[in-house]
C-alpha cells in the first residue's frame, strides 16, 4: 500500500512512472525480473521477544546446480550479506525501498542514529544492482548492489519510511 502512495506521490511531482516500478516485498520470497537475470528477494522477520521488530532483506539468484548466489550491499564501503531493518511502535529507524528502473535494479536504504523516538536527520544510502566487469577488482563480489549516491533528509525525522516519502523526488530518479 505505502508504494501506491509513493507512486503517487512520484506523479504528483513529475517523476516518470513509467520508468520505475516499485518491488513491494511478499510475505517471504519475492520474485523478480530485470536485465535477463531473475532475482529473489528474501523477507524475513528475527524474533527478539521484544515489541521491536527486526527484519533482514536478503538479494540471491538461483543456481540450478548448487548453491544460490546471494548478491551482497555495498554499505559504508563494506559489502554485507543483508540490509537490517528495525522498527518499534514509535517509529522505524531503518528501512528500504527496491524498484525497477530502465536500466535495471536500485534499492534505497534508509537509516537513522539515535533512540526510539528521537527526530534527527535520516541517512539514505542509493544503490544499484552492478557486474563486477573489473578484473583488478578481486575482493568485489561478482554481482553486489553497489553504492552509488548518499544522501541525508533535509529534515529531521523520527521514522525513516516517513522520511523517504518525504524526500521521494531527490531519492527515487
Amino acid at each position: 500500500m505505502k508504494a501506491h502512495l509513493l507512486g503517487a506521490l512520484l506523479l504528483a511531482i513529475g517523476l516518470p512512472l513509467h520508468a520505475q516500478q516499485f518491488i513491494t516485498p511478499q510475505r517471504d520470497i519475492t520474485s523478480i525480473s530485470t536485465n535477463g537475470m531473475e532475482l529473489q528477494m528474501l523477507y524475513t522477520d528475527i524474533d527478539r521477544n521484544t515489541p521491536h521488530t527486526l527484519r533482514a532483506i536478503t538479494f540471491f539468484r538461483a543456481n540450478d546446480k548448487g548453491p544460490a548466489q546471494q548478491i551482497p550491499f555495498e554499505i559504508k564501503k563494506r559489502f554485507v550479506p543483508a540490509l537490517q531493518l528495525e522498527s518499534g511502535a514509535d517509529c522505524a529507524i531503518s528501512g528500504f525501498r527496491a524498484f525497477k528502473t530502465k536500466s535495471g535494479l536500485r534499492v534505497v536504504y534508509a537509516e537513522r542514529d539515535g533512540m526510539w523516538a528521537d527526530e534527527r536527520r535520516v541517512n539514505f544510502t542509493v544503490l544499484e544492482l552492478k557486474k563486477n566487469d573489473d578484473p583488478e577488482t578481486v575482493d568485489a563480489p561478482a554481482l553486489a548492489f553497489r553504492e552509488v549516491g548518499k544522501v541525508a533528509s533535509k529534515r529531521n525525522f523520527c521514522d525513516v519510511n516517513e522520511a523517504m516519502s518525504a524526500e521521494a523526488a531527490r531519492l527515487f530518479k
